[in-house]
């Protein structure tokens, strides 16, 4: 298939396919943009052919690889346990002027000018007051000004305004008679409805564009999509729906097909860096707490070997770096607070360490570097079912100890520790928040989206250089909330390397999106060829009785030519 078949979900508005009836007559020396790539007419064969890709520092537009200007991506931070106010205001001005030559029997010389002047501005205004209630009693009230069009509520209402303006002029070129013919003369047609992609601000370099999506057709797993593991050599990867069905998703070919199921829920999804079997948790049919070891054989899966777990429901599981031990985490609801556990589980020798308490319901689990506990090896937790709180449990002396989580943060969801690096981050799954932990803890506000894309996980790349975190659908025109994290080199976390990449036009197709969707897990490919993977996501369907096909998306960076189709 070649490259220029895929349809390319931009942030940036897409143009037309070349047979398209808006395209630019293909005379000679006509230029256009697919994407990134820069077409040449052939007046031979009336059509547009590639003719340049453009460099990952620049982008295609009229016809030409212009370099990338990148917006400012504004990050606001509230004071822990206090009200914060956040605005964003931006304004785009573009100028783009391009001079094409062409020559052809009985025409002249034609000129080319195209000036674009595009302004706008997002306002909208939120406000969220809740209660929680765990251990203890926590007010969390946040008033702010987001970019996001419209009006949003705790309660989940949007309202949408957007106001833009752009004046195009263009010139075509002249037949020897002297009528003019417009677009016939090779102007390029450009649809640049949206503003340009949200980025990092200079001097702060990107490691490449910008994430295009792919809807992957599943018609093999109905219900929500729920979790996600690439094998560990590539090349295929495992995904876990709702009632404990699992699929196989294959690189080559996009082909999803079906495994034996598990039975009950699958609430964490993990494979062996060895390569020699998956880790899953969650719940058998009868509902009580289960860790299944799925072997793998091949390029698929073989037996099945359950194993209890006692203390509570399987909650999370992750590896330890080291590639031998992996964090589980229990939880069971006891009178008014949970009791959770958390475990070291080892292949072979089943668990080798426990330590639990109660608190608020555990939602996810991070090995913590060692160097932040004398060398030691520690677990962090992320509590936050009926309450919100962490604790850290440090394995050299087998203490569990707070670690200054504050009382003014919302509730904990899906967590990640930055491969190799200083810092984790758990998202904030009742509003747009990240808490970000190396020792101590530090607030972050997602770019571009209101306190309803309730992020549910984030994914680091396996160099830790990047991570997408995802949410739910939210907005009008809909969209599908990604944030990517660009760290690069650095080694402290920063606000301003956090950029809006949601998937746009999620109501549309392919994607026919509705608010009920929700994207529930991320997983990079794990080698180097691509930078790209996958996102699980609920169906669209708001009936238990009548589900349709979960939405499964491949993302991946659209300058990267690993990538390519």
């Amino acid at each position: 298939m070649s490259r220029t078949s895929f349809t390319l979900a931009l942030a940036l508005a897409s143009l037309p396919a070349c047979s398209d009836s808006a395209d630019p007559a293909c005379l000679a020396g006509a230029r256009i943009c697919r994407g990134s790539i820069v077409q040449l007419c052939e007046p031979e064969t009336g059509t547009f052919v590639d003719e340049q890709i453009c460099p990952t520092t620049t982008r295609c537009a009229a016809g030409a690889c212009v370099a990338i200007a990148f917006a400012d991506a504004t990050v606001g931070e509230d004071a822990a346990g206090g009200d914060g106010t956040d605005a964003e205001a931006g304004a785009e001005t573009g100028a783009e002027a391009g001079a094409e030559t062409g020559a052809e029997t009985g025409a002249e010389t034609g000129a080319e000018t195209e000036a674009e002047t595009g302004a706008e501005t997002e306002t909208g205004a939120e406000a969220e007051a809740g209660a929680e209630t765990g251990a203890g009693a926590e007010t969390e009230a946040e008033t702010g000004a987001e970019t996001e069009t419209g009006a949003e509520t705790g309660a989940g209402a949007e309202t949408g305004a957007e106001a833009g303006a752009e004046t195009g002029a263009e010139t075509g070129a002249e037949t020897e008679t002297g009528a003019e013919t417009g677009a016939d003369a090779g102007a390029e047609i450009v649809a640049d409805t949206a503003a340009d992609l949200l980025g990092p601000p200079v001097p702060f370099t990107p490691l490449t564009h910008h994430m295009v999506y792919d809807r992957i057709r599943n018609i093999v797993l109905l219900d929500d999509l729920r979790r996600v593991a690439w094998h560990p050599w590539g090349g295929w990867a495992l995904i876990a729906g709702s009632g404990g069905k699992l699929g196989r998703f294959a690189l080559d070919d996009s082909a999803m097909t079906a495994l034996p199921a598990l039975g009950g829920s699958v609430e964490g999804l993990v494979a062996d860096p060895a390569g020699e079997f998956f880790l899953a948790v969650g719940t058998d049919a009868a509902g009580d707490g289960v860790l299944w070891r799925i072997a793998i054989e091949g390029d698929g899966t073989g037996e099945v070997t359950t194993l209890a777990l006692t203390q509570g429901d399987g909650v999370a599981v992750v590896p330890n770096p080291d590639g031998e031990r992996f964090a589980v985490g229990t939880s069971r609801k006891s009178g008014g607070s949970y009791i959770n556990t958390l475990l070291v589980w080892r292949d072979g020798d089943g668990v080798v360490a426990s330590k639990a308490y109660a608190g608020a319901g555990l939602r996810d689990l991070m090995w913590a570097s060692p160097s932040l506990y004398a060398g030691s090896d520690a677990i962090v937790t992320g509590d936050g079912l009926d309450g919100a709180s962490s604790q850290t449990w440090v394995l050299a002396s087998d203490l569990l100890a707070g670690n200054g989580w504050s009382p003014g943060f919302g509730n904990p969801g899906g967590g990640g520790w930055r491969p190799g690096g200083s810092y984790g981050v758990f998202t904030a799954w009742t509003t747009n928040k990240l808490y970000v932990f190396d020792g101590a803890w530090t607030l972050a506000t997602l770019p571009g989206v209101g306190t309803a894309a309730s992020p549910n996980a984030i994914a680091w790349s396996p160099d830790g250089r990047r991570a997408l975190i995802v949410g739910r659908a939210i907005g009008t025109p809909l969209r599908a909330v990604v944030i990517e994290h660009r760290p690069l080199d650095a080694t402290a976390f920063d606000p301003s390397a956090l950029i809006d990449m949601s998937v746009p036009d999620f109501g549309d197709k392919p994607w026919w999106g509705t608010g009920n969707v929700q994207l529930q897990a991320a997983a990079w490919q794990p080698d180097e060829a691509c930078a790209g993977g996958l996102i699980v996501a609920s169906d669209a369907s708001s009936s238990a009785t009548s589900p349709d096909f979960g939405i499964l998306i491949r993302f991946r960076d659209a300058d990267d030519p690993g990538c390519w189709p």
